[in-house]
């Protein structure tokens, strides 16, 4: 029974191992290399009327953005806010309250949690949206109750502000009025009326126009104005997506997209693949979508098809894990081809070679560092030809780091330069670290310290791409005065993106890391240990160069026979100021 029992396990073990081995990866069809031409994206807007403009896909009628008060019926000194707004474009910010003098009185978070979203007028166009966003505040307090009631005029903003993206979207002036005793919000009429208008980059435009966005770093600015003074103010630009699929459906009407980057405005007939990675069935006669460009905004993408379009049939599929990420120069994935298929390469950066009738070998050569690289071969099975692609990351592998490092109060000036390199593994990382005093206190003759350290990463990725925490192990050779000491170590830390926005104007990646040394004694120095914490901030100079700056903490575990002074003064708590330069190649 018990044999009979293994036999089993082994089996099912050996399937399951089988079945890991011959995974099979599809290969994608990229969009633009299979008869799709990819147009820019581009802004569109129609100032429909003197209240209402048109911006993608989104409707937004001034006559929607409203605020009305109401009182708390057990205590009429306290009252509420009701906001209203078009949706399309903020959900999710901040909403201000300013008086006739331009100063917040008022202002409230709001998140998709905290708002309604009630659907407006209907419109025989399926791709247009003009929901409405409604907000109600708690009941207020007295005092702001009977501010706003003198106000001579206010008005209130719905304001998402983002890094490089800003949406801000103001009412016309408004004020409070009594009528048969109860209080009212009335739009505070000019005279004259504003002139309803669009202003483009600085420059007034006409109220129609397509603002084509071809890079990534380009800025759109745009104002609108109604005619009874309500403003609309949009900073933007386009967010990158990478058309990575395509094929045409059975019956020749559809074809489905798989994409990468920012996502459709619309989720109707979008299916979801992953964090960033989404699928759109579009029709061949109007393959037309809107999709996000920064801070959500609207912009049209459209599509020219040019030729026959690859089927699924055509699929090629690589075989067991391939890698997408890499260190090196080159990479070889072992690739699958339909039966009856072949297979050949038009480029020198891929270089093909058959192992069978089906399998082939594709060396992917010349990878650049610091960007994507896109490698094709084309695939042929009778009068069908298509071409395949695969996408790989090549990292920068090695990182020279240069910094200065305040030591207080024992006022130690140090200089230390670090090389760290990263092993292909993806997880795997040694560094080797060298600091010597420039400028010391009187007590102190000698200090220098050489580390060695390995580095391992649990989550695989790339440095300076992949946010991680990490481990490892370090050897510290520490010179002080006429003493040499040689102590063993582990450190952990973690390295990641800042998500706030007022941090991330003042650092690309942070890093905090924690590092322990077991102390040795020598001569008549008994040190203890070493415990080091540094908090350290990277601000991107080019796409291979930071700029970092640090805190952190030095405690130096001393007992000391002799009593000097430079060992009692290193043994206080030390605050570390570092300044440093760092590249990667």
């Amino acid at each position: 029974m018990f044999l009979r029992f293994l036999k089993i396990l082994l089996f099912l073990v050996s399937t399951s191992f089988s079945s890991i081995l011959l995974a099979q990866i599809p290969l994608n069809f990229p969009a633009e290399f299979n008869s799709i031409q990819i147009l820019p994206q581009k802004f569109e807007y129609t100032l429909l009327d003197s209240s209402s403009i048109k911006l993608g896909d989104i409707i937004i009628d001034s006559k929607t953005l409203n605020l009305n008060l109401e009182l708390n019926p057990n205590n009429f000194n306290e009252g509420r806010f009701l906001f209203s707004w078009p949706a399309g474009l903020l959900k999710e910010g901040e909403l201000l309250i300013f008086n006739n003098n331009g100063k917040s009185i008022f202002s409230r978070d709001i998140s998709k949690e905290k708002i309604k979203i009630v659907s407006g007028e209907k419109n025989s166009n399926s791709l247009i949206r003009n929901e409405i966003s409604l907000f109600t505040t708690e009941y207020l307090d007295e005092e702001l109750i009977e501010e706003i009631k003198y106000l001579p005029f206010f008005k209130f903003c719905v304001v998402k502000k983002e890094r490089i993206t800003k949406i801000e979207l103001c009412s016309s002036e408004l004020y409070v009025s009594t009528e048969n005793d109860k209080l009212r919000i009335k739009e505070r009429k000019t005279n004259p009326q504003n002139e309803a208008k669009v202003i483009i980059n600085g420059k007034e435009a006409g109220d129609q126009g397509i603002v084509f966005l071809n890079a990534e770093n380009e800025n759109l600015n745009f104002k609108a104005q109604s005619e009874s003074g309500a403003l609309l103010e949009i900073v933007t630009r386009l967010q990158h997506i990478h058309f990575n699929d395509v094929i045409i459906t059975s019956n020749r009407n559809f074809i489905k997209l798989k994409a990468s980057g920012s996502f459709p405005v619309n989720e109707t007939g979008v299916k979801r693949l992953g964090p960033d990675s989404w699928e759109i069935t579009l029709p061949i006669e109007f393959p037309v979508f809107y999709v996000q460009g920064e801070g959500g905004i609207p912009m049209r993408q459209e599509f020219n098809i040019k030729g026959p379009l690859p089927h699924e049939k055509l699929r090629s599929y690589a075989v067991g894990s391939p890698k997408t990420k890499t260190y090196s120069s080159e990479a070889t994935i072992e690739g699958r081809l339909p039966k009856g298929a072949t297979i050949k390469s038009k480029e020198d950066t891929s270089e093909v070679s058959l192992k069978n009738k089906q399998n082939f070998l594709w060396t992917l050569k010349k990878l650049n560092p610091s960007s994507w690289n896109h490698r094709n071969l084309t695939v042929l099975s009778g009068e069908s030809e298509a071409t395949i692609g695969y996408d790989i990351f090549r990292g920068y592998r090695n990182d020279f780091l240069i910094k200065s490092e305040l030591l207080t109060p024992i006022n130690l000036i140090n200089l230390s330069m670090e090389f760290s390199s990263w092993l292909n593994d993806l997880s795997s990382g040694l560094s080797l670290k060298y600091l010597t005093a420039i400028s010391k206190p009187p007590n102190i003759t000698k200090y220098s310290n050489i580390d060695f350290s390995y580095i391992f990463r649990p989550s695989k990725g790339i440095n300076f791409i992949d946010p991680s925490f990490f481990l490892g192990f370090s050897y510290k050779i520490l010179q002080l005065n006429d003493s040499s000491f040689s102590l063993p170590g582990v450190l952990l830390g973690d390295k990641r993106k800042p998500t706030s926005y007022w941090y991330s104007m003042i650092a690309d990646w942070y890093q905090w890391k924690l590092e322990y040394f077991i102390g040795q004694k020598v001569n008549s120095i008994d040190l203890k240990s070493i415990m080091l914490f540094e908090f350290t901030n990277f601000y991107s100079l080019t796409s291979n160069q930071y700029l970092n700056y640090s805190l952190g903490f030095l405690k130096y575990q001393i007992d000391s026979e002799s009593e000097s002074d430079s060992e009692s003064a290193l043994a206080k708590n030390q605050l570390m100021i570092n300044l440093g330069w760092n590249r990667q190649f």
